[in-house]
């Protein structure tokens, strides 16, 4: 009696230590898995915060690209019809002509 009581005894002790083997092992499983969730997570966070910034240059390329363009300078001069004679020298005799161009655009010509 006592033998079986024995025997008895370490079977008990046997299936306590499985199923704490299991346990731990479980516990393993779990802990691997919530790591590559954790893993996916930051992934995904990382490509969520990629889009963002990639949108928000794409936008602002947008908002540079659809602005309209800086405006002409007006010449300030008033348009000159005759020729603009410079002062001449020894080897050169250049002369200049501002006109008004029939587009309200004022041209030089140079001779």
């Amino acid at each position: 009696q006592e033998k079986a009581l024995n025997l008895h005894v370490a079977q008990e002790q046997e299936n306590e230590k499985l199923k704490e083997q299991k346990r731990e092992e479980e516990r393993e499983e779990q802990k691997r898995r919530d790591d590559q969730l954790k893993e996916r997570l930051a992934a995904l966070d990382q490509t969520r915060d990629q889009e963002r910034e990639l949108k928000e240059r794409l936008a602002e390329l947008d908002r540079d690209h659809s602005s309209p363009p800086p405006a002409k300078r007006q010449c300030v001069q008033p348009p000159h019809n005759k020729p603009l004679p410079l002062p001449s020298s020894n080897t050169t005799n250049i002369s200049m002509a501002s006109r008004e161009e029939e587009d309200g655009r004022t041209s030089m010509e140079v001779s």
